[in-house]
């Protein structure tokens, strides 16, 4: 399950893993008139992308994060 808070003072959305709340695993932020970026902190290389709008850009970070931990779980069981 993932948690998304979003920062009063800079805007930014961070995303939580329910495993560490307290360690951001994906972020979007608004890119002027251009839309959205989000990133994902993941432990491979980083990932980025951009979106028109908040909804488009949560869902793409959301995707991604599904695809992320479940090639996780399958690389811990695979051994």
């Amino acid at each position: 399950m993932l948690i998304t808070t979003k920062c009063p003072h800079t805007g930014i959305t961070n995303i939580y893993s329910e495993i560490d709340p307290h360690m951001a695993v994906g972020s979007i932020a608004r890119q002027g008139a251009e839309g959205f970026t989000w990133r994902c902190y993941g432990d491979g290389p980083a990932v980025s992308g951009s979106a028109p709008d908040l909804q488009t850009a949560q869902e793409r970070l959301t995707r991604f994060l599904v695809t992320f931990e479940d090639g996780r779980e399958n690389r811990r069981y695979a051994s």
